[in-house]
């Protein structure tokens, strides 16, 4: 239950965030947006590790690759953003459903069902037709900026799948890991907004985008530890319908029947996922149950062996 809910605010929060940055606008400096997300992170996380305080200190190298990775991803994404038409780079981010499934068979050893691997398919066309909708993919785009698009959602992907690997060994971990990133991002920032002086001081809406990224960022980190890096993906891929139909009724149009169309054929397709992924786990809770009851009753029958002899 706890996934679905997790899933479910990851879904909300990608919306509403999408939603404030497109109609409030602020003149904070992304530097300095990013920094303070990252310190509201790190301050959440840190409170979640305060019994064990020594072990933020503990094997540091495990966070350089996803820190590494996190710092060139939004190197790239700030570049291809601006050479890019936004239908065109949403069309893009759609890949890292697949990188998902491909990654997460190869480093997790996944394993998807029929009907699942079915739905993510589904899922991936609908999320690129919404998220065209009326606008026109321009042809001018450069190999180069499809290079950056592609190398984005593949180091996206295999952050999430690395994080999902390494927060898997305990509920600690995830927190202790999270208050190292946070706390070298932070160093990072830093840097970045003395070398190009730029304020260290947010606006009122530079601080509630802040909030609503570190939000983010949380609940990133919970949804894979507790539902993995293909939900999250999916959660987050599927937060444009919430976001083109609150776009439609703020501009007061009528919602197209094409569009309506695909907001079922996804909504049903993410329940069709779901629904398998929930037999997956009845089922291998049931093995594990099984296991447990065959080893009871091994025990038991070497017990009366003994006790006979």
């Amino acid at each position: 239950m706890i996934d679905f809910i997790i899933s479910f605010v990851l879904f909300l929060q990608n919306s509403s965030f999408a939603l404030t940055r497109a109609n409030i606008k602020d003149v904070t400096p992304i530097p300095t947006v990013l920094l303070y997300v990252e310190l509201i992170k790190f301050i959440f996380s840190l409170t979640h590790t305060r019994k064990h305080i020594k072990r933020n200190f503990e094997n540091i190298y495990t966070v350089i690759p996803p820190l590494l990775c996190f710092i060139v991803m939004n190197l790239i994404s700030y570049w291809t953003i601006t050479v890019v038409s936004a239908s065109y780079y949403t069309v893009m981010m759609q890949l890292k459903i697949l990188w998902t499934i491909l990654l997460t068979y190869i480093v997790l050893g996944k394993r998807y069902s029929f009907p699942q691997y079915i739905s993510v398919i589904i899922i991936c066309i609908c999320c690129i037709n919404i998220s065209l909708k009326e606008q026109i993919i321009q042809n001018d785009t450069t190999i180069l900026a499809l290079v950056g698009l592609i190398a984005e959602t593949l180091l996206s992907c295999l952050c999430a799948v690395y994080m999902q690997k390494i927060f898997k060994n305990s509920f600690d971990e995830l927190w202790i890991r999270n208050t190292q990133m946070s706390f070298f991002s932070m160093l990072f920032y830093i840097v970045v907004i003395k070398y190009f002086n730029l304020t260290f001081i947010p606006t009122e809406v530079g601080i509630l985008f802040s909030f609503l990224g570190a939000l983010g960022g949380i609940l990133v980190a919970l949804s894979l530890f507790y539902c993995g890096a293909l939900t999250k993906v999916i959660s987050t891929s599927t937060s444009i319908v919430l976001t083109t139909i609150c776009e439609t009724v703020i501009r007061k149009e009528t919602l197209k029947f094409t569009l309506t169309c695909f907001y079922t054929i996804l909504s049903l397709s993410v329940l069709l996922y779901s629904t398998e992924n929930m037999k997956k786990k009845v089922g291998e809770v049931g093995e594990v149950e099984e296991k447990e009851e065959k080893e009871e009753k091994e025990e038991l029958i070497e017990q009366q062996s003994e006790s006979k002899q």
